[in-house]
């Protein structure tokens, strides 16, 4: 009797140990990351690791209409809570609607230096473009001025992100540039890879922005198993 309970305690705790994620990553952001983005990156990244990655392993911290200012405030209990690994960082639209890029800054890095003490790997995302014809922030005359909407925030925004990843030696998923060369490519992609709101993803769009990410989780993930 003793045998068959000493067996099936470390059966129990082999199940148990095995049906916990390998890796945790939490996906903190605003409503881009809020709506999906995290299980299109999954998919992605299952696709490239040897042992998949369960749902129970990703999170979604993105919240519509936040900044990186209020993620700092959650910060504890949306991110940290989950004892991650991986934590992705993608802040900068309604930040641009501020017009406070060194607040900005300052709670960017801040973020980054919390995870960082917590042991945890960090990758810094610039924004995805805003479509300058469609959304109604870029019609306002305060930023026809300074050179239009998404000049403005790659400008002020992104460009810190790609500073602070620099100098706080994370890695650096410049998603802005990667549209942009995009765009540049082929001026019909906007239309496909922004919706008509001139801001949020078409399912096309958050492909392009899973590919982009899904390498450096992969890598991030078999580093961690050496």
């Amino acid at each position: 009797m003793k045998t068959f309970v000493c067996t099936l305690f470390i059966f129990v705790t082999n199940f148990i140990a095995a049906s916990e994620p390998n890796s945790i990553v939490v996906m903190l952001g605003d409503s881009t990351t809020d709506q999906g983005l995290p299980w299109v990156v999954l998919k992605e990244l299952n696709q490239k690791l040897k042992i998949p990655l369960s749902r129970k392993g990703m999170i979604n911290a993105g919240k519509g209409g936040d900044n990186a200012t209020s993620a700092l405030r959650r910060l504890e209990l949306d991110v940290l809570a989950h004892k991650p690994n991986i934590v992705t960082v993608s802040f900068g639209l309604n930040d641009t609607g501020g017009c406070k890029p060194k607040e900005y800054g300052q709670s960017i890095r801040k973020i980054v230096r919390t995870l960082k003490a917590a042991d945890i790997n960090v990758i810094l995302m610039t924004s995805t473009p805003f479509n300058n014809e469609r959304h109604f922030w870029a019609k306002q005359k305060e930023f026809q001025k300074i050179g239009g909407l998404d000049e403005y925030m790659d400008r002020e925004f992104c460009e810190q992100v790609r500073t602070i990843s620099k100098e706080e030696k994370v890695l650096l998923c410049d998603l802005h540039k990667i549209f942009k060369a995009k765009f540049k490519q082929d001026p019909e992609a906007i239309k496909r890879l922004i919706s008509k709101d001139g801001v949020h993803l078409t399912g096309e769009g958050l492909n392009l922005m899973a590919q982009q990410i899904a390498p450096l989780l992969e890598q991030l993930i078999n580093q961690k198993k050496l």
